[in-house]
């Protein structure tokens, strides 16, 4: 997750964080949320007219994705088993994608990769200039120890914890719902980081209730990046029904009762091994 990778090296100032403790981290959670969208869908795809189940059908389609199945499942092996770092990860993942695309699906060709590594290019050169400046903010607000004076006035409200979790769950639903999740994460995740950490919030936790409301956010209008691309592939582009709006709404409903779990969990929930 380019989310969790971003957040760890822009919020581990005071204490450095640990990739793969992010990734184990969003286990449970992610499974919960996956689990009740799966039955939501199971139950809305039931009301309409389906194909009949064939297991020749399934067979087809788990060899024609086997490739990309796996990626997953070589990288987060890789990395608990300790073969490779997640820094490591990604070049391997791209390596591997790249093979893949190359020798046996053959989408592309090498007279693509100039084209693809000019737009990786564009794309890698956006992200570093955001990350320049909101390491140069985060510089900024430890000099004028803006961190510090925000803890002392969420003390003077008494704010517990928990009160804090469910002011920036807000918040990050809010910004979700107008930014793309790496801008946020850039820019104020050095912000709030430390606060959290001076309160007694474990950072990992904070790092999965940032990425799981940033999420949410791509369903959430007016920019809604995943609606824009579900409803162009499944529906026509230009006709909205009151159905769609339905569904959506059932998706939030989901997707922010969970968020509810996810802010209750301590640290040791959010995982699984020695958590």
């Amino acid at each position: 997750s380019i989310p969790m990778i971003i957040y760890a090296i822009v919020a581990g100032g005071q204490r450095p964080l640990d990739v793969s403790e992010l990734f184990l981290a969003g286990l449970l959670p992610g499974a919960l949320i996956g689990g009740l969208l799966s039955i939501y869908s199971m139950f809305r795809a039931g009301k309409g007219t389906r194909d009949t189940f064939k297991m020749s059908r399934v067979v087809e389609t788990l060899r024609d994705g086997i490739w990309s199945v796996s990626l997953p499942i070589v990288i987060l092996g890789g990395i608990y088993s300790g073969v490779f770092t997640p820094t490591e990860a990604a070049a391997i993942s791209v390596v591997y994608a790249l093979v893949i695309e190359l020798l046996i699906h053959r989408d592309i060709t090498v007279g693509h990769l100039g084209k693809i590594l000019g737009e990786a290019t564009v794309t890698m050169g956006s992200i570093l200039i955001i990350m320049s400046l909101a390491v140069a903010l985060n510089i900024f607000l430890v000099e004028e120890e803006v961190p510090q004076r925000a803890v002392e006035w969420i003390r003077a409200k008494e704010l517990t914890p928990v009160t804090f979790l469910l002011l920036v769950n807000v918040f990050l639903l809010l910004v979700g719902a107008v930014m793309d999740s790496i801008s946020a994460i850039l820019i104020i995740a050095p912000l709030l980081a430390p606060i959290a950490y001076q309160l007694g919030i474990d950072p990992v936790h904070l790092g999965i209730v940032f990425i799981v409301n940033l999420a949410i956010g791509y369903l959430t209008p007016p920019i809604g990046i995943n609606l824009f691309v579900v409803i162009a592939i499944i529906y026509n582009f230009f006709v909205t029904s009151g159905a769609q709006v339905a569904d959506n709404v059932c998706l939030l409903g989901f997707t922010t009762g969970e968020m509810r779990n996810i802010i209750n969990m301590e640290r040791r929930q959010c995982g699984v091994g020695t958590w």
